[in-house]
């Protein structure tokens, strides 16, 4: 019950008040939807025991076995295949009264630069139920290789890293995190990381370290963006009227923002292995594109051109 849930809380947690890194819990990875029950009583209680301290739960992916979306990736009991991601977002927004929809879907799999089938459905999907009942979105960033349902995920390169986050950012995500932090096994299977099981700081230490750096430069815009259209593929995913880019080559991802009642676009790279410009296509008010560090790209009967380093995002401000 909820009340045994806030005195196991009370008793439980309160050795650890006295560190101050103790930020919050995560009480369940990976749960099915048979667990939203449980999930939304262990919120409730949590957050009445320490109102100031995190709680998240973090989701199964698109790609989980059909076993797992019922019965969540332990796979403690044995309950039946359902193979409806979809349901499975639906629910837990619906059920389980959650404050955030937090996922993992670690895309970089098999030899560079193969990208996992279903990436940005994940995204897509995500967004469009944490936006139904408004809670932020955050998932975590792949930062280390390791074998995984009989295959392997790489250990990212810098772009990846860069296009990884800046993908998410895109699709409304407003928490990053990453896994994992420090190598958890000393084997030939775990590689990258932040610190090897050494402590040892990697490459991936530095590369993450500029990411963070970029992040906070720009976080009050895309903490407070409100995403109203999303271009990818030559097709517009819609929330909300945005008349001011109406269309994007397919080289880029064009997320389209409300931010403080003015509209603006960001403009990411689609790849992470070699430059491009996109084309850009926007609405008849607009006159100039003022990317948010203060540079003015010029728009020619409503076309311009963005160039884009491999991965790279870039916000701009749409003016009339």
């Amino acid at each position: 019950t909820q009340a045994e849930a806030v005195e196991y809380f009370k008793t439980t947690y309160q050795p650890f008040l006295k560190y101050s890194s103790f930020a919050g819990i995560n009480p369940v990875d990976e749960p099915g939807y048979e667990a939203w029950d449980k999930v939304r009583k262990f919120r409730r209680a949590f957050n009445e025991v320490y109102p100031n301290k995190l709680y998240f739960v973090n989701l199964l992916q698109n790609y989980a076995p059909k076993w797992a979306l019922p019965a969540g990736a332990a796979k403690k009991e044995l309950f039946f295949d359902d193979g409806d991601y979809d349901f499975y977002c639906k629910s837990y927004v619906k059920q389980a009264d959650p404050k955030n929809f937090c996922y993992d879907f670690y895309p970089f799999r098999g030899e560079y630069p193969s990208v996992m089938t279903g990436y940005f459905s994940q995204l897509e999907t995500v967004l469009k139920y944490a936006k139904s009942v408004d809670i932020p979105v955050w998932c975590f960033i792949q930062t280390c290789g390791f074998p995984e349902m009989a295959g392997w995920a790489r250990v990212p390169t810098s772009e990846e890293l860069l296009w990884q986050v800046n993908t998410s950012l895109c699709y409304g995500t407003k928490g990053l995190a990453y896994f994992c932090y420090q190598i958890p096994y000393d084997d030939e299977n775990w590689v990258g990381a932040f610190v090897d099981i050494r402590g040892e700081k990697t490459r991936i230490f530095d590369d993450c370290k500029q990411i963070n750096d970029y992040l906070l430069r720009f976080e009050k815009y895309f903490l407070n963006a409100e995403i109203s259209k999303i271009i990818r593929d030559g097709k517009s995913l819609c929330f909300a009227p945005f008349d001011g880019v109406l269309t994007a080559s397919e080289n880029a991802i064009v997320s389209c923002m409300q931010i403080g009642g003015e509209q603006y676009a960001f403009v990411v790279n689609a790849f992470f292995d070699s430059e491009t410009a996109a084309n850009i296509r926007l609405g008849n008010s607009v006159k100039e594109l003022e990317e948010v560090n203060g540079a003015v790209v010029p728009v020619e009967n409503c076309f311009v051109s963005v160039p884009l380093k491999r991965g790279e995002g870039r916000l701009f401000k749409l003016k009339n």
